[in-house]
């Protein structure tokens, strides 16, 4: 139960509740649908519910832990995104 989703505090907590709110809602739905900058592994998807459960979860610690758990799904993602990108070039060049 978070109060400022329901405009009931102040509006530095509506917005920052609501902000929790959305973050985790899209990292859930990146999780189900099994994309998000790239096609999620299984333990990327288990990471990103894991994520996107603690950002909807109305406790600051949580909402840390999930902030910290997407940053590290978006390095994984992106750093994938890279490796697959540099073996594209790579072979292309050796062609």
């Amino acid at each position: 139960y978070r109060p400022g989703l329901l405009l009931l505090r102040s509006w530095d907590h509506v917005v920052y509740d609501s902000f929790c709110a959305v973050v985790g809602i899209i990292v859930l739905s990146a999780a189900l649908e099994g994309y998000a900058l790239r096609k999620l592994t299984v333990v990327e998807r288990l990471l990103a519910f894991a994520a996107g459960f603690a950002m909807v979860v109305p406790d600051t610690m949580s909402d840390k832990i999930g902030l910290g758990l997407i940053a590290l799904l978006a390095g994984i993602q992106l750093w994938g995104r890279h490796r697959r990108n540099v073996r594209a070039g790579v072979n292309a060049a050796g062609q």
